[in-house]
């Protein structure tokens, strides 16, 4: 299954149910559109022009990845401690007890607490984005949006810029995914013991 990663600043929005959208940069950036579709010129012996797909397809099931610390196991893979998973989000720091946390990058998808279904997927450009979209992105409900004097799209465009410099005045495209959250995967197999 495909791993969906959130900030630091996006997970607690996520898991509060505040966050039903994210929006991930296109890489490389289209050249042109065919009938609504990103493109970009192949350069090379092949003189067609290749699609840019997003990573996501409408009707998937990803699991979400965030900042954690994975406790030691034993030989058979049984955690040493309990719980097996410290998440970050959850108000947990670095210290002695907890000495790295892992990039959401590299989160299994055994230690996900979370699975998101892709409801939609389309193209747009970042300064594109809505204040009402902005909501929906969970940003209105951090730190970036403290100043009521603020356009919501201030807030956005500050932490888009710390996550891709450059991008937000370049305008670049995006695809833009509505989620719907799902606290397990649900077609989860069922590893109960039924033995007794």
């Amino acid at each position: 299954m495909k791993g969906l990663s959130l900030s630091g600043q996006m997970i607690v929005p996520w898991l509060a149910g505040n966050k039903t959208v994210t929006r991930r940069l296109m890489n490389p950036q289209p050249g042109f559109w065919v009938g609504g579709i990103p493109y970009r010129e192949h350069i090379g012996e092949s003189d067609h022009d290749i699609e840019i797909k997003p990573r996501y397809l409408p009707g998937e099931t990803v699991y979400i990845k965030e900042s954690c610390y994975i406790c030691g196991s034993d030989m058979d893979g049984a955690p040493l401690a309990e719980p097996p998973v410290v998440y970050r989000a959850d108000g947990a720091r670095k210290s002695d007890e907890y000495s790295h946390f892992r990039s959401p990058r590299f989160m299994p998808e055994w230690a996900s607490r979370s699975h998101a279904l892709i409801v939609s997927v389309r193209p747009d450009q970042i300064n594109e984005i809505t204040e009402e979209e902005v909501e929906r992105e969970g940003v209105g409900l951090t730190e970036w949006n403290n100043h009521p004097e603020w356009p919501k799209t201030a807030g956005f465009a500050e932490l888009w810029e710390s996550l891709h410099p450059g991008s937000w005045e370049k305008n670049e495209w995006c695809f833009v995914y509505t989620l719907k959250k799902l606290d397990k995967r649900v077609d989860a197999p069922d590893t109960t013991n039924k033995s007794g």
